[in-house]
């Protein structure tokens, strides 16, 4: 069993207990939300390239450290935060 950190060391930001059901669901309402532009928009086109793969990284990847380290984008309780700003 994986264990779960005690702490992200930043204030303020408390350790994500579920942040794969958190960022599958943030990353599916942005790829519909995208659906919604032109196909052919070049912003439509990279963004849902971006997104899917993060989603496919998501879903195949358990190991939060592993995980944090493919996305590349800080910690995973970061990642969260920027992805629900969208």
């Amino acid at each position: 069993m994986q264990s779960i950190k005690r702490s992200t060391l930043l204030t303020g930001l408390p350790v994500s207990k579920n942040p794969h059901i958190i960022l599958t669901s943030l990353y599916k309402r942005i790829i519909k939300v995208l659906a919604l532009m032109p196909e052919e928009s070049s912003y439509r086109r990279h963004t849902n390239e971006i997104v899917q793969s993060r989603l496919n990284a998501v879903q195949k990847i358990s190991d939060i450290p592993t995980l944090e380290s493919t996305i590349d984008c800080g910690q995973i309780e970061e990642v969260i935060i920027q992805v629900g700003i969208v």
